[in-house]
């Protein structure tokens, strides 16, 4: 087998007004019942699906723009979600190395983010190198599904909170954006 190197890259989405908006999903998320998942402290990931979120009703909207503007960018025909979680990071939480499989991108919308220094991280598996994403509270992060992050531990006070989800992309329409 041989390796070829292939240049990818990662969206970066800032939103309009995010600290309205951020305000409003914090009192969302706060209605929902606390669950521990791995080493993180509050999340909804493990909640069936059916599980009222009000919180997601709001972000969707909230972020059906930059998801057009990420279609547009892509020259793809449609796009759609698959699913969506809240992550809330206390001191030493953390998400170990992992990937989403059944999807084009993972996506998470940084909702409290009081240090870059615990923003998501991504690795190249080939050289070992860990890359850190440059992001900041009131922006999602897009990256393909298949590649490797974390986020770092919170070594901090202050929380971290995370929206995450998983988009999908479908047929490729390059002659739509000409």
């Amino acid at each position: 087998m041989r390796l070829e190197p292939l240049h990818t890259y990662y969206f970066v989405h800032k939103v309009k007004n995010y600290k309205q908006h951020n305000k409003k999903l914090l009192e969302l998320i706060k209605r929902i019942p606390r669950h521990k998942y791995q080493e993180i402290s509050h999340t909804d990931w493990q909640l069936p699906r059916g599980y009222p979120r009000e919180y997601l009703k709001y972000f969707y909207k909230m972020i059906k723009p930059l998801m057009n503007t990420m279609r547009t960018r892509l020259k793809m025909k449609t796009w759609a979600i698959d699913n969506g979680w809240f992550q809330r990071y206390r001191k030493t939480n953390v998400h170990p190395w992992h990937t989403h499989p059944g999807c084009n991108y993972t996506n998470v919308y940084y909702l409290q983010l009081s240090d870059g220094a615990i923003a998501t991280q991504i690795l190249d598996q080939f050289t070992g190198k860990i890359i850190k994403l440059n992001v900041k509270e009131g922006e999602v992060v897009s990256v393909p599904g298949h590649i490797l992050h974390r986020s770092p531990e919170n070594k901090g006070s202050k929380i971290k909170t995370i929206i995450s989800f998983n988009s999908n992309f479908y047929e490729y329409a390059p002659n739509d954006y000409n």
